[in-house]
């Protein structure tokens, strides 16, 4: 079911079971997960950790321990049953091609889903106190005749956002077409850009995002 990858030094377990590898993708397993990994804990030690009741984290556990994600450490005797105590590794890894396609984008929304909350909550607080209120939904036919659906930063003049007075936001998803040459060279510009940030764990004073995929197909327009 799960085995470990003698190519990983280090406390990593490497998952081979496509419902051991499903449940990392699932919120609450995960946050019932953590609490273990690398640390040895009790069911009941993890429950007040969470703040949740004794029998639903030992639900959640049983069935972590079913998947192999979880194993039982060793037993610690006290006045009356014994206390299980359990633990994980320190990094759990599985192949995503042991994945769905349903579940691979499940994957990259979860990877995504705090960053992005975080910037459309900013993005939003920005629009009430910076003016971006007076900004415009905007439904219209493009030149091409497809169907858009955008934002304009006015009723009815253009603004410019460089300008010092606008707050400083970019809020574009901007389809272009490249060969792999560009591609490439585009992805290594971003690359450069994201490694010169100041980056910060803690009292970050803004959120960027850096985002480029070839486009399967048949999305293509």
């Amino acid at each position: 079911m799960t085995n470990p990858d003698s190519s990983l030094h280090g406390d990593v377990q490497v998952l081979d079971d496509d419902s051991a590898a499903g449940l990392l993708l699932n919120p609450e397993y995960r946050r019932h997960l953590v609490p273990f990994l690398g640390q040895e804990r009790s069911i009941g030690q993890t429950a007040a950790l969470l703040g949740e009741r004794v029998e639903r984290v030992a639900h959640r556990v049983h069935r972590l321990v079913d998947c192999g994600v979880l194993a039982e450490v060793r037993q610690e005797r006290r006045k009356g049953r014994p206390v299980t105590i359990y633990r994980a590794a320190a990094e759990i890894r599985a192949p995503l091609a042991s994945l769905p396609l349903s579940d691979i984008t499940r994957l990259f929304d979860a990877l995504d889903a705090n960053g992005r909350e975080s910037f459309l909550n900013a993005l939003s607080q920005l629009a009430i106190r910076y003016g971006v209120l007076d900004w415009a939904v905007r439904l219209y036919r493009a030149e091409d005749g497809s169907q858009r659906f955008d934002v304009t930063s006015s009723l009815t003049e253009s603004r410019d956002l460089q300008d010092d007075g606008a707050p400083a936001i970019v809020f574009n998803w901007i389809p272009i077409r490249l060969d792999g040459a560009a591609a490439k060279k585009l992805q290594r510009d971003m690359l450069a850009l994201v490694a010169e940030l100041p980056i910060s764990e803690s009292a970050s004073t803004h959120l960027a995002g850096f985002f480029l995929t070839p486009l399967a197909r048949e999305t293509r327009s």
